[in-house]
């Protein structure tokens, strides 16, 4: 029986109904009745259930979901109107694709990013506030097709000891245009190696920078791995972990974490 469009609609919005009652039911399950009705106690709730969905060994994304959650905190208390389901998207897709994901542009073009406010709460009001459906899918698709491509490019900035040269190469790939190759496209105009970074890669190296600074990394041959693993699995991810690791054992516990989030054989 063939449905029609009306019907398709339809049913995805009884399945997004289907999905609120599933995840408001958990909630109201793991707190007391007199906490049913606050904000933060429910983002705290959502939080659990999030970090319990993961594998041991996903400690990137844990901590993802960790600092999605003090950002969405900030929302809140910035005055952003509580729903379960958004909340709950937005911790999941922290875990998927980083706390930064919105303004992640190996994902997402600038055009559907949603730019940083002067101040973070700010930010994560606006993303409390509004539907992010079209957004996630558009970035969890980019991510898709990113990692395949990355692959051979990570190997090669590992035996190459994150040269600067294949660290280019890695920042190329993951910003390389999303437009299907043709046939009748110009040659460029310049040689490999004197390719020029996007825009959107370019704000993504500041923004890495920027982060290794306040981090306390600069400089150290863990920011290099750090923008590695970012360039491969997502904004901040790495310097955010780098920061709860222990000093004298930080890069190779970074590396296996690298690895295990992108689901590389070693």
């Amino acid at each position: 029986m063939q449905l029609s469009t009306e019907q398709m609609q339809q049913m995805k919005r009884n399945l997004v109904h289907s999905q609120a009652r599933q995840w408001t039911a958990r909630v109201d399950a793991a707190l007391l009745p007199a906490q049913r009705g606050e904000p933060l106690a429910r983002l705290g709730a959502l939080q659990q259930l999030v970090s319990e969905g993961l594998a041991p060994n996903e400690t990137l994304a844990a901590r993802d979901v960790q600092q999605a959650a003090q950002w969405l905190q900030m929302g809140l208390e910035a005055g952003a109107p509580w729903r379960d389901t958004r909340a709950a998207a937005l911790l999941n897709a922290a875990a998927a694709l980083g706390a930064l994901w919105f303004v992640d542009g190996r994902l997402l073009p600038g055009a559907r990013q949603l730019p940083l406010q002067p101040t973070l709460p700010v930010t994560m009001a606006q993303l409390l506030a509004q539907e992010q459906g079209l957004r996630f899918k558009q970035a969890a698709m980019r991510e898709r097709q990113l990692r395949a491509g990355l692959h051979l490019a990570w190997q090669r900035a590992l035996a190459q000891e994150l040269g600067d040269a294949t660290l280019l190469e890695l920042a190329r790939t993951a910003f390389a245009p999303h437009a299907e190759p043709r046939d009748d496209a110009p040659e460029p105009e310049f040689e490999d190696e004197a390719l020029p970074l996007s825009p959107d890669a370019q704000a993504f190296l500041s923004h890495e920078q920027r982060l290794a600074q306040m981090a306390g990394l600069e400089g150290s041959p863990v920011a290099r791995l750090c923008l590695a693993g970012d360039l491969l699995l997502g904004l901040g991810r790495c310097v955010r972990l780098a920061t709860t690791l222990p000093p004298d054992s930080r890069e190779p516990l970074l590396k296996e974490a690298i690895h295990a989030a992108a689901g590389f054989q070693r």
